[in-house]
């Protein structure tokens, strides 16, 4: 049976037997005596008066209409009855109107403060009172009534203020009650000096102030511990303590009056969410605060199964005060969910008992002792609700404190033992630190050893490399000695064995075909050997930097034209066509260096080319570039070749076709002169198709800087 069922039923026995005990109750109240059933005297100044609802008076109204003005009219006032035959709890369905008539016999007016079922809200309720039965001041209470209206709006929620004039005047109070949460209705009055009552209400805000204060220094703190280490114990227990101090809140009246205003059933889900969810972050805690994940991987598992559930049961409880709004229905639910809650506290300490028993550690008995005190205070607060009809919440809250404080003192040891243990690591990272250090130290002497013995060994080897440079160069220059004096001396018996073979052609008339032949040898073999002295001697001069280019703007026609007329007879001599399809482009060249690069191009082009072919020369503007292509008809060049063909003394794999000789220097050549142009040149072929040969030089507006 829920709480709320049981208090009910406390109330309808104590209204079933009341006319018994009637005479009884009058005699140990001295403050007041009737003077008929529905009138209260009071002939002496107390605290509190209780039990009026004995003297009260009740019409119930199923149609929800009547006004006060109907009320007070004979024909009604013959149909109220006196509060104690209700047997039964008065049902939510209807309203009732509840009659009491208060006299003064003190020899001065009093405040009072009415108070109507001090536990349970009530959700509306209208008071007229009036002192000649024709004027009523009207007065509201009730936690669905919004706080602007509300007649008191401190404390909780079902108290109105009451005047009582001196001298025996009588004050008629009708009250107007209705509940639409389905909690059933009920009629418990009392009066408190109003004096007395703001003391208490005085004395309880220190206290709640008290309460809420150390509340959230513990929250602040806490909060601030989350941020610092990360560890997720110190959140839940945060969200736990503040879902604490929600309750509170919504207990003692301060949410309606200094939170919700208007939006009364807020209230209400604020109840659920504060009453209902901190076991889930208990649970969480608790999770965290034992590090149950990595070791009992069971009791971690129904963990946090029972969060699922209890969260789903949650969205339910919220979900039918949305829909239905039946607060008897979440509050009957969630008194038996607490019970089971609390039989689930019993055996997880239980159980922390038996697990952390050879442990001993301090942490595991403050969790231990802050959960058994809370129990304890939460047992004697549901008992003060069933025995009396309303709880002492201050005993849950001192609690809850007591809980709160065991738990600090739990994370404080947790804490200290967290830092014991990372003071150990941190010892046992110095230790392995100074170990490293000192193997560093070691290597880096062995490395020094070693790095000196390299450095060492390589300064050797410099001067190894030095004394061998030195060598080359002397070799060199001796080389480049050698060739000259070679090229020089080779160069005049050549021109003139050339000159005498072409003399004795010239002057003897009867020699014979044969000798001709023999003399035409003669004559091209000395000028071939010429011309790789020649090409032997423009290497050499290049590789030792002894050219020097002559920039200048020059008509690429112009030295095309010339190089070709050159080579004509030998194109001629191979029925070789020559076709020059040019515009008037000039170029930043050398004109010397730019005339012997095309009469190397265009001469490999006769030598490789089948008699019958044709050699193309196109000069075209590229961008701010003047491009000359130039393409035989020849075998081409394989992709092997293509990779050397621009180097020193390579024959490529296609031969001439009319018995002609290679150096393998000629292209090598152009490569240099072309580059020290600030040009480019580069092949394109593919075997049996031919190869075009591509040239590109600056325009002449571009300024050239000359290379030596």
């Amino acid at each position: 049976m829920s709480a709320n069922g049981m208090t009910r039923q406390m109330n309808s026995f104590k209204q079933r037997y009341s006319l018994y005990f009637l005479t009884f109750i009058l005699l140990v109240v001295p403050a007041y005596s009737s003077s008929g059933m529905g009138t209260v005297v009071i002939d002496s100044m107390v605290n509190e008066i209780a039990g009026l609802e004995n003297y009260l008076q009740i019409l119930e109204d199923s149609t929800h209409k009547l006004t006060i003005n109907q009320v007070i009219h004979s024909d009604y006032q013959s149909k109220f009855k006196p509060a104690v035959i209700f047997s039964e709890e008065l049902s939510p369905k209807n309203t009732y109107w509840g009659k009491i008539v208060l006299k003064s016999e003190l020899d001065r007016d009093s405040d009072w403060v009415l108070v109507l079922e001090d536990y349970w809200p009530i959700s509306y309720v209208e008071a007229y009172i009036t002192y000649d039965n024709q004027t009523f001041e009207v007065k509201k209470a009730g936690k669905l009534t919004p706080t602007p209206e509300l007649d008191i709006k401190e404390g909780r929620f079902n108290k109105l203020h009451v005047f009582l004039p001196k001298n025996r005047e009588e004050a008629a109070i009708f009250l107007k009650i209705r509940n639409v949460d389905h909690r059933p209705i009920g009629f418990t009055l009392k009066l408190e000096n109003n004096i007395s009552w703001f003391k208490k209400q005085e004395i309880n805000n220190i206290l709640q102030a008290i309460f809420h204060g150390i509340l959230w220094v513990m929250i602040i703190y806490n909060f601030s511990m989350y941020i610092s280490v990360g560890d997720k114990a110190y959140l839940y227990y945060v969200l736990y303590m503040v879902l604490l101090s929600m309750y509170a809140l919504y207990y003692m009246g301060y949410l309606k009056t200094y939170f919700i205003g208007n939006h009364t059933r807020v209230n209400d889900y604020v109840w659920v969410i504060s009453a209902y969810a901190p076991s889930v972050f208990y649970f969480l805690f608790a999770r965290y605060y034992f590090r149950i994940k990595g070791r009992l991987p069971l009791t971690d598992w129904l963990i946090k199964t029972w969060v699922a559930i209890k969260s789903t049961i949650l969205v339910v409880f919220l979900l039918i005060l949305f829909i239905f709004y039946n607060t008897k229905l979440v509050g009957t639910m969630g008194s038996y969910l607490m019970l089971f809650e609390i039989g689930l506290y019993v055996v997880s300490l239980i159980y922390v008992i038996h697990a952390t028993t050879k442990a001993k550690t301090k942490n595991a008995i403050y969790f231990i002792f802050g959960t058994s005190i809370l129990l304890t205070s939460t047992v004697v607060f549901i008992l003060n609700i069933l025995i009396k009809g309303q709880g002492n919440y201050l005993i849950l809250q001192a609690g809850i404190i007591i809980e709160l404080i065991f738990f600090s003192f739990g994370l404080a040891d947790r804490m200290k033992l967290r830092e014991i243990k990372v003071q150990k690591s941190r010892e046992r990272l110095i230790e392995q630190l100074q170990e490293n250090e000192r193997l560093q130290t070691e290597v880096n002497r062995q490395l020094e050893e070693k790095v000196k013995e390299r450095t060492q060994k390589i300064s050797r080897q410099k001067e190894e490399i030095s004394q061998k440079n030195e060598e080359l160069v002397a070799l060199n220059e001796e080389k480049n000695y050698l060739i000259g004096i070679v090229a020089h001396d080779l160069g005049n018996p050549l021109a003139n064995i050339k000159l005498y073979a072409q003399l004795i052609k010239r002057t003897a008339e009867k020699l014979s075909e044969k000798h001709i032949n023999q003399l035409n040898i003669i004559e091209d073999s000395t000028e071939n050997m010429m011309d790789m002295i020649s090409k032997i001697l423009d290497v050499n001069a290049i590789e030792a930097h002894k050219i020097k280019m002559n920039m200048e703007e020059v008509n690429l026609s112009s030295i095309l034209n010339a190089t070709i007329d050159e080579l004509r007879e030998k194109a001629e001599n191979k029925n070789l066509s020559i076709y020059l399809d040019t515009s008037s482009e000039e170029a930043k060249v050398d004109k010397f260096y730019a005339k012997q690069t095309f009469d190397n191009l265009i001469s490999n082009a006769i030598k490789f080319s089948e008699p019958g072919k044709r050699i193309h020369i196109v000069v075209k503007k590229k961008s701010d570039k003047v491009r000359v292509e130039i393409k035989d008809e020849g075998p081409g060049i394989c992709a092997d070749d293509m990779k050397k063909i621009f180097r020193k003394y390579q024959k490529l794999s296609a031969k001439p076709t009319g018995g002609e000789r290679s150096t393998g220097l000629g292209l090598s050549i152009v490569k240099k002169y072309v580059e020290l142009m600030q040009g480019k040149v580069w092949c394109e072929s593919e075997p049996g198709s031919g190869s075009t040969f591509f040239i590109e030089f600056d325009k002449a507006e571009k300024p050239v800087v000359n290379k030596v």
